[in-house]
């Protein structure tokens, strides 16, 4: 069968420096060979235009035609805050239809892509799918879900200690993104997650059968990255993501002090882009810790790393990072929620722990031959399943064997 695809992501690609950004291109990448044609098209914020050598990038990569659809909420200044507050108010009196993180795609500034040019269309994540009603056309409909978007708002409301009149707003949207998010799987001919946890979610929630485990595909090396003598972990996550930031927090804060206190020789490398002043104003002087910023290549993070870490405590963003972390050959210590949907959360591939006291102890005693093998475990485990080039055909596969029956909501 002959695919001519659009691929509608959330957010424009570059850089691939977050979880969401290296899944789609990942994933992109892996599919191109493997179409007829493929159109990209991409949600850019008010009043901006991605650079044209990135544009270039992606013809380059295989990729027809390069769309933009500009969002209709400003993204910076008054603008932003005045829409902001105006929605919150109208979903706390339940007249705001669409979730509040959802209804900036509803609308676009510029022509939306006509998608009875396609045979199929790829909605890469929840939110791109807003402006394009369930029946627009004949073409297949496929939801790429990086997460079960509702069950993080859930979690995100169910957090103790919460203001009471914030937990209602957010019982609120996790209703509005359930609903959202729901209709949309109904209405798709195919569903692929990230996750077998995803996949299986996704059935008891919607009683689809159309959800297919289609994984980030990853190059890995051949062999771990060498190890060096003196122990050392590393964080790598976008600074002004608010999981990671809070989950940072945490570790610097309950965990960190106390772990190097008990081993002094012990180092932590925190790297990543976006905003980290926060970071720097408040814990830039712990002691073992260095602040590396944006970095080059991944390489910089992992090498000198026994082990990466992921001290998520709500929401998601992290588990791409640890199947990066697995493809160097290193093993993480995550929290449940960070290791939440890798796959790798078995005692023979990480340290999964909650509480902060198992995760000082953890680290006060961290030997490098445990590393080394959990590392190794990791790297024959994402190898053998998330190799990028049977990913795509697979995924291909799914996309060619999609039912053109839709099922009704």
């Amino acid at each position: 069968m002959e695919i001519n695809l659009l691929w509608i992501a959330p957010k424009w690609p570059y850089p691939a420096l977050d979880g969401a950004r290296v899944a789609t291109l990942s994933l992109l990448e892996s599919v191109l060979p493997e179409v007829h044609t493929l159109d990209f098209a991409a949600w850019i914020a008010h009043g901006e235009a991605p650079p044209e050598d990135e544009k270039i990038r992606l013809k380059k990569m295989g990729v027809r035609a390069v769309l933009c659809m500009e969002k209709n909420r400003p993204q910076r200044g008054i603008g932003k805050w005045s829409s902001l507050a105006l929605e919150s108010v109208k979903t706390l009196i339940g007249t705001q239809s669409l979730p509040l993180t959802i209804s900036p795609y509803s609308e676009s500034r510029s022509p939306l892509p006509d998608l009875s040019h396609y045979t199929h269309v790829v909605f890469d994540g929840l939110h791109g799918a807003a402006a394009f009603p369930q029946a627009s056309s004949h073409c297949k409909r496929i939801y790429r879900a990086h997460n079960v978007e509702s069950d993080l708002w859930v979690a995100a409301a169910n957090r103790p200690g919460l203001p009471s009149m914030y937990c209602r707003f957010l019982r609120n949207q996790a209703q509005q993104v359930r609903e959202f998010e729901t209709s949309l799987v109904k209405s798709c001919e195919l569903i692929a997650t990230i996750s077998a946890d995803d996949k299986t979610r996704f059935g008891e929630l919607t009683g689809t059968r159309a959800a297919h485990l289609v994984p980030v595909g990853m190059k890995c090396v051949k062999t771990p990255l060498p190890f060096q003598a003196s122990p050392c972990v590393s964080f790598l996550g976008k600074m002004d993501w608010k999981p990671n930031r809070e989950g940072l927090s945490w570790f610097l804060e309950s965990v960190w002090p106390k772990a190097h206190q008990n081993r002094p020789d012990l180092k932590l490398k925190i790297a990543g882009s976006g905003d980290d002043r926060w970071l720097r104003s408040r814990y830039s002087n712990l002691p073992g810790v260095e602040l590396l910023g944006k970095v080059a290549q991944l390489e910089d993070v992992f090498g000198p790393s026994w082990i990466s870490i992921a001290p998520v405590l709500f929401g998601s963003g992290t588990r791409i990072k640890v199947l990066e972390s697995a493809r160097f050959g290193r093993a993480c210590l995550g929290t449940s929620m960070g290791m939440q949907g890798s796959g790798l959360s078995d005692p023979q591939f990480s340290y999964t722990l909650d509480p902060a006291s198992d995760w000082i102890e953890c680290l006060s005693r961290l030997k490098l031959e445990d590393c080394v093998a959990k590392g190794q475990s990791c790297l024959n485990a994402v190898r053998e399943t998330l190799d990028s080039k049977k990913v795509g055909a697979d995924f291909v596969r799914h996309l060619s064997s999609a039912s053109v029956t839709v099922t009704s909501s």
